[in-house]
């Protein structure tokens, strides 16, 4: 890897061949890994390197394997398929087993994502386990007020409000925009509205509506990991949704929270967010930062500026955000200045995977104006 200025598309070339060589060595959570999986999906398609897809494949095969029959999925790698499984290892899971929706959105977005770049049988069964994961999992956790619970974690089955499920949305919206059905996007739509309307403060930030270890609604959502989780959640939603209304009501909190705090993080003419920013809290209001390492929220901020794009190409222009996501993708696209945010780096590897990952989605929009977006519009 060369150490200085490149382009994005060399940029994000480095960045594939350094995933797919890391690869063999993880052995963490599904979640960080499929960050990697998707920068590889988009690598292949805007590189013409299928080589990287199909470093990719093996592992989605290896999750559609481990499903369980209630279409549920485990947050950490099984290590064998669910049919070797007896009732009582099935019942054991279910009793103590990490089930979630936010790992799981996330997840099953990058599954429809490989579907769209898989062709035959393999699209057919990525489709399959991603369906049902949404219609007959996912559908257990929801919520009269349209917001949905979190699943299982660690064996608890909490059922309040959860924001950061919203990550259910993304592949909600990701079905919707593969398969041409819109039967689903209705419970994105929905799961949006809810935080919109009854989780904003009147400051212009989300507010978090946590269900662990009890339900609470005292903190305010101005992290960079739940900021780029929930932003992401609400993009792919707006991107699938063909609601006016509803998309209306997006572009007005969007701007409500890019004023409020997206672009105090980030200083006109700067390179980057300022890291150490603390959103001024309202009497009586907590930062949601609890609970999170310092690259963990980096790797997480990569991906904003993929974010910016996506309100530049679909909900309107707006300079600042045209400025800072150039100088987003600048930023990654140098090595040195990206591995200050996780990339490519020497830290743990579930760490540099996931920063690696999501900041070739940033660079994928760098490449091509849309491009991560438009990947999941393609013909079957």
């Amino acid at each position: 890897m060369e150490y200085c200025q490149l382009t994005a598309p060399v940029a994000l070339d480095a960045y594939c061949t350094w995933l797919v060589q890391q690869l063999p060595e993880y052995r963490r959570s599904w979640y960080p890994l499929f960050y990697a999986l998707r920068a590889l999906l988009y690598g292949a398609e805007l590189l013409q390197k299928p080589e990287y897809a199909k470093a990719a494949f093996p592992y989605f095969d290896q999750y559609v394997s481990e499903q369980l029959p209630n279409g549920a999925f485990n947050a950490k790698p099984l290590n064998r398929p669910l049919a070797d499984f007896t009732y009582p290892e099935i019942a054991e899971l279910l009793r103590r087993g990490d089930l979630n929706l936010a790992d799981g959105g996330s997840n099953v977005h990058a599954l429809l994502q490989a579907a769209a770049a898989a062709g035959g049988e393999r699209r057919l069964r990525y489709l399959g386990a991603a369906e049902k994961w949404l219609k007959d999992w996912v559908a257990i956790f929801a919520l009269p007020s349209g917001a949905y619970g979190n699943g299982f974690w660690g064996g608890h089955k909490l059922n309040g409000p959860y924001s950061m499920a919203m990550n259910v949305c993304s592949a909600f919206a990701a079905y919707t925009c593969i398969t041409g059905r819109r039967d689903l996007i209705a419970y994105a739509e929905n799961f949006v509205l809810f935080q919109l309307e009854n989780g904003w403060h009147e400051a212009g930030v989300p507010v978090r509506f946590d269900n662990y270890p009890v339900p609470s609604a005292d903190s305010l959502i101005v992290d960079y990991c739940r900021m780029f989780y929930l932003l992401e959640a609400i993009c792919w939603t707006h991107y699938a949704s063909d609601n006016e209304s509803f998309r209306a009501r997006v572009k007005e909190r969007l701007d409500e929270w890019l004023a409020a705090d997206f672009l105090p993080r980030w200083p006109e003419g700067q390179a980057w967010f300022n890291m150490d920013y603390k959103f001024p809290l309202p009497a009586g209001w907590r930062d949601s930062n609890i609970g999170t390492g310092f690259y963990w929220r980096a790797a997480k901020c990569n991906g904003i500026p993929y974010l910016f794009s996506y309100y530049l190409n679909h909900i309107g222009e707006h300079q600042a955000l045209r400025q800072r996501f150039e100088a987003g993708v600048k930023y990654l696209s140098h090595p040195l200045d990206a591995m200050m945010q996780g990339v490519a780096s020497r830290l743990e590897l579930y760490l540099s995977v996931q920063a690696t990952g999501i900041a070739c989605l940033t660079l994928t929009e760098g490449c091509q104006a849309d491009a991560a977006f438009a990947f999941f519009r393609r013909e079957g």
